[in-house]
């Protein structure tokens, strides 16, 4: 999911970047002496087609999941751990709020394992979710790499 997002804002910044190059060439040159001839409507061919290139990526990017579908059924009874990076980060929060509604929806029973991000705790979360015998831990969002790296 993380990856098609990726991919959908990276097609968009492309979009956005071209038409940001050719509004500033064609600005360019029809601010240089002698310019180009104005189009029926006022505007220079090379205005018009910046515009038709900005109109084009302001559009919404269609997204398609190509993959096959999962049956969420199969979660029902099952126990998901899930162990945030921190649970202070708002976003984090949100995310992992819309999941345990998404799990309890199919039948899933949801752990959440609070903490606030330290190395420590998040260890701790490991253990607490294999001694209650969790048939997933979701390890949402990774540790900081920075604190992985203090020893």
């Amino acid at each position: 999911m993380r990856s098609n997002k990726n991919k959908s804002s990276a097609r968009y910044g492309k979009l956005l970047l071209s038409a940001l190059t050719i509004g500033t060439l064609a600005v360019s040159a029809c601010s240089t002496a002698g310019g180009t001839q104005a189009g029926p409507s006022g505007s220079s061919p090379a205005v018009v087609y910046a515009k038709q290139q900005i109109d084009q990526a302001k559009a919404i990017p269609q997204f398609t999941l190509n993959a096959p579908p999962f049956d969420m059924s199969k979660i029902r009874g099952k126990t998901i751990f899930n162990i945030p990076t921190s649970s202070v980060v708002a976003y984090v929060a949100a995310v992992d709020a819309q999941a345990k509604s998404v799990a309890e929806k199919y039948g899933a029973r949801w752990i959440e394992y609070n903490n606030q991000g330290s190395p420590t705790e998040y260890a701790a979360g490991i253990d607490e979710a294999i001694s209650q015998k969790a048939d997933l831990i979701i390890l949402a969002q990774t540790i900081d790499a920075k604190l992985a790296l203090h020893r």
